[in-house]
């Protein structure tokens, strides 16, 4: 049996090239385009939520590496459009992350001895 590979790839058109994004429905032009931010905005909810050592500058920092890369995949790999919120999940976090480790610590981010105590 021959592997699907149609969940990963994007849907072909007529002849086998790419359907484009006005050959169908609105809905999923509207969830295409979404999907182009959505991964994004979730990657800053999910380290203002789980990640709270992450400051605003990394966090801003690595949502424009993900809508960098998430533009990157989109435009020039041919993965299916739901898998850009991933992309752009996991590399948001991972890059504002690696770029908060990276970043000089100073002296109004360290936390005084009798908070850290309590």
């Amino acid at each position: 049996m021959i592997p699907q590979r149609s969940a990963f790839l994007r849907a072909k058109g007529p002849k086998g090239r790419p359907k484009r994004i006005y050959d169908n429905s609105l809905i999923e032009a509207v969830n295409r385009f979404g999907s182009f931010f959505y991964g994004t905005i979730l990657a800053v909810f999910v380290l203002a939520f789980f990640f709270r050592e992450v400051g605003d500058l990394a966090a801003v920092s690595g949502a424009v590496v993900s809508q960098v890369s998430v533009a990157l995949c989109a435009f020039f790999t041919n993965t299916a459009w739901l898998w850009w919120n991933v992309v752009g999940l996991v590399i948001g976090v991972a890059a504002s992350v690696l770029i908060q480790k990276l970043l000089p610590v100073s002296q109004d981010a360290r936390v005084p001895a009798e908070v850290a105590e309590r």
